[in-house]
């Protein structure tokens, strides 16, 4: 009998019930005394049953409730119900220890986090890596496990969209890369990836291009050096050698400029170190880099322009931020075709300082704007030969801006132009007022 049946029967043997009563009341003249004793009957047995129902879910007594119709249909879905809860816990319980195994054999640390920054539950690398005990830290904030004020920072302000890099607190040998990653509310997965070898093989990578580019400054200085005083006599100059002069002059030429964008780049990437920072004004600096953008185009007929905002400073290495202004600037008149225009902006408002270089030049297809600060990246290769680029520029723009916790913003159309913004934000490095 299905549930549904018995609910039907039920009733039907509570109203054959009622109208017997009601005869039998009828026949002795008082229906209502005996319908209301018939009715309380039927509340106390419908209380008992409930009271035995109430001891068969709170597993006091499983075997006492046997009875027949609604009462005995209700024990049998109840108990189909328990059988489909236990398989599906016996399936959710594989499918959990199969997850942790999983997690487990994971080399990252792997950390559960609640919205509180609570440790739940971690892998065997988190013990490793992180210092995790179970005995003493579950369920505990995870920077009391960390100890490390820039991780604590870094939780402070819930920006994970980069990873943070610190050493390890179980082995400060190691190197770690931690990124935090929200998967539902209130919940989030902390990773840990040891990260020592990779920073050794980049630091080992930024001394030899350092060190290389050190070692080959001095002999392109003599090469270029014989090649001026050759090119200075008619003697070498004539027949085929002065085409061939011409051309080891550019190239070397072109070769000193790698060596020097590559050394300025090694020094932006350690930081600055050892780098004057100072208030720079603004005015003279730019003045100077578009007087510079003048005489590089002057054969090209462009139309340079200059907006400057006075009285404005910048805090930065005097040098770095020259390098920074004049690669846009250079590139813009690199990349412009003859006759076009430049227009150089420096202004402030209420986000901070900005400084723009727009052209109106080849313009930069959409899928080579991520990649264009890269080093030696080029949009057109054969076009950029052409023009005389080193491949390295952007790549100095943005560790010059990185050291200065500045951004760039790139907009882009071919055939149109393209406009390099540098955005220095208020209250961090621009003092307007100095």
């Amino acid at each position: 009998m299905t549930l549904h049946r018995a609910w039907r029967f039920e009733l039907l043997l509570l109203l054959l019930g009622a109208v017997l009563l009601f005869a039998l009341g009828w026949s002795v003249g008082k229906p209502a005394l005996v319908l209301l004793f018939g009715a309380l009957g039927y509340i106390l047995w419908y209380q008992r049953n409930l009271f035995l129902l109430h001891q068969f879910l709170s597993k006091k007594n499983r075997a006492i409730l046997q009875t027949r119709g609604i009462w005995g249909q209700l024990i049998t879905e109840i108990r189909r119900l328990e059988r489909n809860n236990r398989r599906r816990k016996r399936k959710l319980t594989r499918t959990l220890k199969g997850f942790q195994e999983s997690m487990s054999a994971l080399p990252d640390a792997t950390v559960v986090l609640d919205k509180h920054w609570r440790a739940e539950w971690w892998n065997g690398a988190a013990t490793k890596l992180l210092g995790l005990r179970r005995e003493s830290q579950r369920y505990r904030p995870i920077r009391y496990a960390m100890q490390n004020p820039g991780f604590s920072s870094y939780l402070g302000k819930a920006d994970f969209r980069s990873p943070l890099e610190i050493n390890s607190p179980a082995d400060p040998q190691l190197k770690l890369s931690i990124r935090i990653v929200p998967y539902r509310k209130g919940k989030y997965l902390l990773q840990a990836r040891d990260v020592t070898r990779v920073q050794h093989l980049e630091e080992v990578r930024k001394d030899f291009v350092a060190n290389a580019s050190h070692e080959l400054r001095t002999p392109l200085t003599v090469l270029l050096g014989y090649l001026e005083g050759m090119t200075e006599s008619e003697e070498l100059r004539a027949g085929i050698w002065g085409s061939a002069i011409d051309q080891m002059q550019h190239q070397t030429k072109r070769m000193h400029s790698i060596v020097e964008d590559m050394l300025t780049l090694s020094v932006l990437e350690t930081g600055g170190k050892g780098q004057a920072v100072q208030w720079v004004e603004m005015a003279p600096l730019l003045e100077a880099v578009f007087q510079e953008a003048q005489v590089l185009s002057a054969e090209r007929g462009h139309r340079v322009t200059l907006e400057v905002e006075p009285r404005s400073f910048l805090k930065g290495n005097l040098l770095e931020l020259r390098s920074l202004f004049s690669n846009l600037v250079s590139n813009a008149v690199r990349y412009t075709p003859d006759g076009g225009e430049i227009r150089i902006r420096w202004w402030i408002d209420d986000q901070g300082a900005h400084f723009a270089v727009q052209d109106t030049g080849v313009g930069i297809e959409a899928e080579h704007i991520p990649r264009l600060t890269e080093r030696f990246y080029r949009a057109d290769k054969g076009r950029s030969r052409d023009y005389g680029g080193t491949g390295l520029g952007l790549a100095i723009v943005k560790h010059a801006l990185g050291n200065m916790a500045g951004e760039l913003e790139i907009d882009s159309e071919p055939g149109i132009g393209s406009v390099f913004t540098c955005h220095f934000y208020s209250g961090y490095m621009v003092d307007a007022a100095a």
